[in-house]
Order: C-alpha cells, then structure tokens, then sequence
C-alpha cells in the first residue's frame, strides 16, 4: 500500500485518478494507494443530498457517487483517499468506515483534542463542532472517496449550504479549536502514522 500526496488537485480530476485506481486494485490487490490533497473550492453532492442542501452556493458543483449529502472542498482541508480492497478486510462497509473515522480520532487524539462519533451522524466531532466529513464508495469491493478533515479557516467554506445537511456553524476546524495555525503537512504526517496503525501494511 503506497501513500501518495497529489497537491492542489482539480475535484474531477481527483476523481477521474480513483476511479482508474480502482480499476488497477481490482485486478492487482497489491497496487492500493492512499491519496492525500487539497480541492480548489467545490461543493459535491452525494447520493443523498436533499433538496435546499445548496441554496445559495455559486462556485463550481459536482455531483458524485460517494455517500452522503452535500458537502464543500478547499483548501483549508486535507482530503484522504484510500483506494483499498475490501475483499481482503472482510467486504463490511460499515467496519470500514468506522476505521476511517478512527484514523481520524487518534490524530485529533495526538494533538490533545477531544474527539468523538456522533450516534447516527458519520463523521468526526470535538464537542458540537464537526470537523471531519466522511463519504465513501464502494465498486467490486474497492473503497474510494474518503474523509475531508478542516485545519485551518476557509472564509468561502459552507456558504450558501447545508454541509452533510446540518447548518453550517457547526463547521469548525482544527486550527480555531487549538488557537494556532495547524498545517496540511503538520496533519499529513500525524495522519499517515495514524493510518499505520490501522491497517499496518502501509510502505
């Protein structure tokens, strides 16, 4: 499993990327990939956005095949994308993204942030604050689409929305919640260990 950082990427091209990688860890298990990146800003819609979810939002959209309802990219974000095989974890969807939360958990854990899950509600809280989205797809048991953490203030994000159909002061991020600038590399590398943890076959 490789980790590999593609910057400041377009939402279509990223997607574009997953989509042909999963085709390669379909046929080739040992190709899976972890991707990390920031989006130009865009507000995606999943598979169960709802009406009024984008009320007033005039940048770019992109409907997507991830679950979940609307919700914004930029780049005061970090985007995870794990490519991986299902086959090989035992084809369980929701042990699958519970783990994704945990990766999660135990970086905000490492910076002395109390972070938890939010019955019913994918996803990553410190306190009534959200500060990680989480929306997955599945084709032939291969995972793509990820997890959105905020790190640092993005005065564009959530406007005119209603980000994974909550109000949009929920939306918090982790440089507000420390009272210092976070970094993109500075939870980049907290995340990737984090990921280790987890499946422990990172390279």
């Amino acid at each position: 499993m490789r980790i590999h950082d593609l910057g400041l990427i377009d939402y279509r091209e990223a997607n574009e990327l997953q989509l042909n990688t999963v085709s390669q860890v379909r046929d080739n298990p040992t190709s899976e990939v972890i991707y990390f990146c920031q989006h130009p800003s865009v507000v995606t819609l999943g598979r169960g956005t709802k009406p009024g979810d984008v009320f007033n939002w005039h940048g770019q959209i992109e409907e997507t095949e991830r679950g979940g309802r609307a919700t914004y990219h930029g780049q005061g974000q970090i985007v995870c994308y794990p490519i991986l095989d299902l086959r090989q974890r035992g084809r369980d969807i929701h042990k699958y993204l519970r783990s994704l939360e945990q990766t999660v958990l135990r970086v905000l854990g490492k910076l002395d942030l109390l972070a938890a899950r939010v019955d019913g509600s994918t996803g990553v809280w410190v306190g009534e604050k959200k500060v990680a989205s989480i929306g997955i797809a599945v084709r032939h048991w291969i995972s793509f689409h990820g997890v959105a953490l905020n790190f640092k203030k993005d005065n564009v994000a959530f406007e005119g929305m209603n980000p994974c159909g909550f109000n949009a002061d929920v939306m918090s991020d982790l440089s507000t919640l420390l009272q210092r600038d976070v970094s993109y590399e500075e939870v980049k590398e907290l995340w990737i260990e984090s990921l280790k943890e987890e499946y422990r076959t990172l390279v």
